[in-house]
């Protein structure tokens, strides 16, 4: 049975006030600390748990947090696993003192809101590398089957620490979490420096504009060379991302590549994919989304990034990405035998800001459902670790899926989001969008027109991702776009560029200055433009009667009398010559 956060009343009768308040200047602000060896602190608010070693790091950290958001920590809190052992012997594993010792400072502080875990993680307990220790738990493994052989997936949880499970993650229906924790597995203060150092750039010089708004969405094609006779077992995953843009209310700016639009190399390859993954992280999306198949050090059995060979490839930008990673096992922190993606991009001065990834084998519905509920959640701002919870509590379709995700990053790390409240003015007409209102004088405005791209699908696709090729957002192209400072009375007028394609879409409007962002999205049949439907269909290429063959080491769909290869150039077969 699961535990109660409340049920040992807590050993709060053996907390002793052993505190040593703290003020140091950082940054040109004064910041109170408390340095608590025990978890009566009370008022606690954002908690930082790290080693002797990253002090530091941790009081750079807290007071980052108290001046960036101090509605976020009015009361940052610092305390070392060595005072937590100290205080909280072991039950079981040594995660079990942080366990108890942060279900004592949520009773004591029930303002507790996110704790940043500042430290790595081992599976060997004895290892120098556990500063800050993480559930763990061998649990039968969904993915590996064989007739004589059990195999296992090492579960890596730090949810331990908020949903309060103790041996397994299916003892608590619902998995409520009472607090934000992320993780910041820095192995070294240069590590948690580099971090930092993102952190503080992007909370005090956030990057206000299109890119503050533009998310990014890599695709997997799902094509396993290994699985000769089942190309798809994920038949739907590019409809999986469809998906998972349609759920938006709002539709961002957008960039994309779909690994179906790139050729495959006799290597089995691709990499000009790769060339357009790194592309469109180094564009400056505000997130990125993954949906296939990961590893530890890869994306894609075509390898469209890998790590850290591609890391050096990562350019400089003006806003470091949120990335999301609804894959599998990309966000090992704990197994320090082989190369961690997250961690990589984490620590990376090029790499990312947080991301949230699996630390064994995800599923494409419970992923897709748990980031659905995570966008919904971000509409309206609020904290990367606190709507990811709350997604968490949300989305119980499968519970160890969601247990699997990790926040690596600082839990309190701000979202940004715009507010949705621009509209046109009557005097809108199909040649040009008037914003009355739009802001204050001089604040900057930019504008998309779209279109709709319909491009042709490789055709050994299954015919039913044809649905793709009637979604409407994900395959958006830019038509033409626009930029303006808003003049008096906070108007600002647009010329819309003549749109040729009868498929023309909408146009995408947003104005900001240095507090903030303002959007709005117009369909152009909203101002008298009429739009025509895409066609649907199968698609060149595309026909259930086709079937996949082997011919040597040359993978080719066959039938109708043609023979169909992976270039998509069709010959007739032998017998039709």
């Amino acid at each position: 049975m699961s535990q109660s956060p409340f049920r040992p009343l807590l050993a709060i009768a053996r907390i002793s006030a052993v505190f040593i308040p703290l003020a140091f200047a950082h940054a040109g602000a004064t910041v109170h600390l408390v340095h608590a060896s025990q978890a009566k602190a009370a008022g606690c608010d954002y908690y930082v748990i790290t080693v002797a070693a990253f002090m530091p790091q941790a009081e750079r950290l807290a007071a980052l947090r108290h001046t960036a958001s101090p509605e976020v920590a009015k009361q940052p809190c610092i305390a070392k696993m060595e005072d937590v052992y100290k205080d909280y012997a072991p039950r079981q594993g040594k995660w079990t003192s942080l366990q108890d010792f942060l279900k004592a400072a949520f009773v004591s502080s029930p303002s507790l809101a996110h704790v940043a875990l500042l430290g790595s993680a081992s599976f060997d307990p004895a290892s120098p590398d556990d500063r800050v220790p993480t559930y763990t738990q061998l649990i039968r493994s969904l993915t590996r089957f064989s007739l004589d052989t059990v195999y296992y997936d090492t579960l890596t949880s730090d949810d331990v620490y908020s949903a309060y499970f103790d041996t397994s993650v299916y003892d608590q229906p619902g998995y409520p979490m009472a607090y934000a924790v992320g993780r910041i597995p820095a192995r070294t203060a240069a590590q948690a420096d580099a971090y930092l150092d993102k952190l503080e750039a992007y909370e005090t010089h956030f990057a206000y504009g299109p890119n503050a708004f533009t998310y990014g969405y890599l695709n997997d094609d799902d094509w396993q060379h290994g699985n000769r006779f089942d190309v798809e077992p994920i038949w739907n995953m590019p409809a999986e991302h469809l998906d998972l843009w349609d759920s938006l209310p709002v539709k961002p700016f957008v960039r994309r590549m779909l690994s179906i639009e790139f050729p495959m190399m006799p290597d089995w390859t691709k990499p000009k994919a790769k060339d357009s993954t790194l592309g469109l992280i180094n564009s400056g999306p505000a997130r990125v989304y993954f949906i296939g198949h990961g590893h530890p050090t890869q994306l894609t059995d075509e390898k469209i990034y890998e790590s850290p060979a591609d890391l050096p490839r990562l350019a400089a930008k003006r806003l470091q990405p949120i990335i999301s990673m609804l894959a599998c096992t990309t966000a090992r922190f704990a197994q320090h035998d082989t190369e961690s993606m997250g961690v990589d991009f984490l620590f990376h001065p090029n790499g990312a800001v947080a991301f949230l990834g699996g630390t064994i084998p995800t599923y494409p519905g419970p992923n897709k459902e748990l980031f659905r509920a995570w966008d919904r959640l971000t509409e309206k701002g609020g904290t990367l670790g606190g709507t990811f919870a709350r997604a968490k509590a949300a989305s119980i379709a499968d519970i160890r899926n969601n247990s699997a995700y990790v926040v690596l990053g600082d839990p309190a790390l701000t979202v940004h989001a715009p507010v949705v409240d621009l509209a046109p003015a009557s005097g809108s007409n199909p040649g040009s969008l008037l914003l009355n209102g739009a802001g204050a004088v001089g604040d900057s405005a930019y504008f998309q027109l779209l279109q709709i791209d319909s491009i042709e699908y490789n055709p050994i696709l299954n015919p039913e991702n044809s649905a793709q090729r009637n979604g409407k957002y994900p395959r958006e192209r830019v038509l033409g776009e626009g930029r303006a400072a808003l003049g008096a009375g906070g108007s600002v007028t647009f010329a819309l560029p003549r749109a040729e394609s009868p498929d023309a879409a909408a146009v995408k409007v947003m104005t900001w200055n240095t507090k903030g962002m303002r959007y709005g999205h117009f369909p152009l049949s909203a101002l008298g433009v009429a739009i025509r439907p895409v066609a649907k269909g199968m698609g060149p290429g595309s026909h259930p009667g086709y079937r996949l063959m082997l011919r040597g080491e040359r993978l080719v769909l066959e039938g109708n009398g043609r023979r169909i290869g992976l270039d998509g150039r069709a010959e007739a077969l032998p017998s039709q010559r």
